[in-house]
C-alpha cells in the first residue's frame, strides 16, 4: 500500500500498479472480522480469498498473482515449488 501511495504522489494520472489480495485459509466466517478490521485501518484490500482451512498456494495462479508474502516460510517454499 505504500508502494501504490508513493506512487500516486509521483504520477497522479496513472493507475495503482499493485492490487493487494488478502488470502487466508480462514472459513467465510472470518470475513467480517476482517473486513471490519480493514476499514477501521483505512487498508486498500479490496479482494479477499478464504480458503476453509485449504492453503491459499493453489489459488495464486487465479488471482494473477506476481508477488506472494507471508510469514510462513512453509507456504513461501510450497508456492516456489507450484512455480508461482
Amino acid at each position: 500500500m505504500n508502494v501504490n501511495s508513493r506512487l500516486r504522489e509521483l504520477y497522479p494520472d496513472s493507475e495503482e500498479l499493485f492490487d493487494i489480495v488478502l488470502m487466508t485459509n480462514n472459513h467465510a466466517q472470518v470475513g467480517v472480522r476482517l473486513i471490519n478490521s480493514i476499514n477501521h485501518h483505512e487498508l486498500t484490500i479490496e479482494r479477499f480469498c478464504m480458503t476453509g482451512g485449504k492453503s491459499p498456494i493453489g489459488y495464486l495462479k487465479a488471482y494473477m498473482t506476481n508477488l506472494y508474502l507471508s510469514k510462513d516460510s512453509e507456504k513461501v517454499t510450497e508456492a516456489i515449488e507450484e512455480g508461482e
